[in-house]
């Protein structure tokens, strides 16, 4: 009742959209009420065969399948990364999620990781010669972002992904990724590496002050979902990360 009155608020075609979406999500969970996404379909926001369609603008957690997808493909990445000693830290929401919640943000969507420029072909040749045959590894675009993006993709057909941003060094030992975000050498190196569900990964020295100058000082208290329509800003009672299998 409370979405039906939020959506009348909304601009006529929004409304138009979002009441159709509840119609197919209503449906689907009296027909696939175990529904789990896999490779060979679309993720759940995208299906409309499934009883999860468009959970991200309704304000909802992403699904227990398509956070469990995540989790192993970042399992995955990082497992060969550290296997060949090539370098990398978690970043923006994956980082958050592994401070804030110790796994996965439960309404995150990706998976990011950074690492160094020079070394991006050398990643690209080890996950493509160790990875391509279980998921999709490939160069990426996106605009306006400092360096070069990779992605490793759930499959063709499922596009959860994970983000590999490259990062680039100035005169003065700055370095700089993602959306012209500038960091401290120092605030980064050394590496250490923190707790993510039941596996660990290297992340920056200073994650209070890499998380501030991403997101606010209240990074821990408050919090909004990005993809949401409403992007209402909330005070966080439960820090339990996404659900996996």
């Amino acid at each position: 009742m409370i979405k039906t009155i939020k959506l009348f608020f909304y601009p006529l075609k929004i409304r138009w959209l979002m009441l159709k979406a509840q119609y197919i999500r209503q449906n689907n969970k009296a027909k696939y009420s175990k529904y789990r996404c896999s490779k060979d379909t679309k993720r759940c926001f995208n299906n409309k065969l499934s009883p999860y369609y468009q959970y991200e603008y309704f304000g909802e957690n992403t699904p227990v399948c398509c956070a469990t997808h995540l989790y192993n493909i970042l399992k995955d990445v990082t497992n060969i990364l550290e296997k060949n000693n090539l370098e990398y830290f978690i970043s923006f929401g994956t980082l958050l999620g592994a401070i804030r919640h110790k796994g996965l943000i439960p309404w995150d969507t990706d998976i990011d990781i950074i690492i160094p420029e020079q070394i991006k072909e050398q990643i690209f040749n080890t996950l493509k010669d160790q990875l391509d045959t279980h998921y999709i590894v490939k160069k990426d675009k996106e605009n306006n972002i400092v360096g070069s993006l990779m992605r490793v993709y759930l499959s063709k057909t499922n596009t959860l992904h994970l983000d590999l941003f490259t990062y680039l060094e100035d005169t003065t030992q700055n370095i700089i990724f993602g959306y012209n975000r500038i960091f401290s050498k120092t605030d980064i190196y050394p590496l250490q590496k923190i707790d993510f569900y039941d596996i660990k990964l290297f992340a920056p020295q200073d994650t209070n002050k890499h998380l501030q100058m991403l997101y606010d000082k209240e990074y821990m208290l408050y919090a909004y979902k990005q993809w949401a329509i409403d992007k209402s800003k909330f005070q966080l009672q439960d820090y339990t990360p996404a659900k996996i299998e």
